[in-house]
């Protein structure tokens, strides 16, 4: 359906880094208005968060350790 409007100019995005995201914030225990931030490196499902800090602290090693993960 898009390529009929768009043409063949169509770039499709892979939303697995964002939802990696929010599932890593959740079972951190944060909310989505709290102070995070993530270090994400790769492209669409090659990837790696290597970090997600919430109020500066990485709570990345918390989150993998626990069974919310």
């Amino acid at each position: 359906a898009m390529r009929r409007v768009l043409g063949d100019r169509v770039v499709g995005i892979c939303d697995t880094p964002i939802g990696l995201m929010r599932r890593a914030v959740a079972a951190a225990g944060a909310t989505a208005g709290a102070d995070v931030s993530f270090d994400y490196v790769g492209l669409n499902h090659l990837g790696w968060l290597r970090s997600v800090t919430v109020g500066g602290r990485d709570v990345l090693p918390d989150v993998l350790d626990s069974n919310a993960s």
